[in-house]
């Protein structure tokens, strides 16, 4: 049985506009730990009609990319559990090489920025995040 969800080629002639719009949402993966921090992602999410995947720490996280192709992107805090986001950026690299992988932390440091440029992560973004610096970074590389 054909997994309608992915493939709703059905849709396409009887619902056109449905189609349209199940063919238009993104999915992005982020990896968080923290509860708040995942509601605030999601709320700002759904207003760009994007579904947000959550992986509570690292090792869910590199299983979550090699198992659904539908992520269109990562957000990776840094500071997460189980395997740190800097592992599971060069993890999911390796699985994934044009996943674009951003990385989330609430340290300012330079350091902590080159560290994930050079993992593998495309760019980066300190804690607190705001809404108009998440929509620029999902026009920029979300496509």
């Amino acid at each position: 049985m054909a997994n309608l969800f992915f493939e709703p080629t059905y849709l396409k002639h009887i619902f056109p506009a449905l189609h349209q719009a199940a063919s238009s949402v993104r999915y992005i993966l982020i990896a968080e730990q923290d509860d708040s921090n995942f509601l605030y992602f999601q709320v700002i999410s759904r207003k760009l009609n994007i579904v947000l995947l959550r992986a509570t720490d690292g090792l869910q996280a590199i299983e979550a990319v090699k198992t659904n192709p539908a992520i269109s992107m990562v957000l990776m805090n840094i500071r997460i559990p189980k395997v740190d986001g800097y592992e599971a950026t060069a993890e999911i690299r390796r699985i994934n090489p044009g996943i674009p992988i951003i990385a989330i932390n609430s340290s300012a440091f330079p350091e902590s920025f080159y560290k994930a440029l050079q993992v593998g992560c495309c760019d980066y973004l300190s804690k607190p995040v705001y809404p108009s610096e998440y929509k620029e970074m999902i026009q920029l590389w979300c496509h």
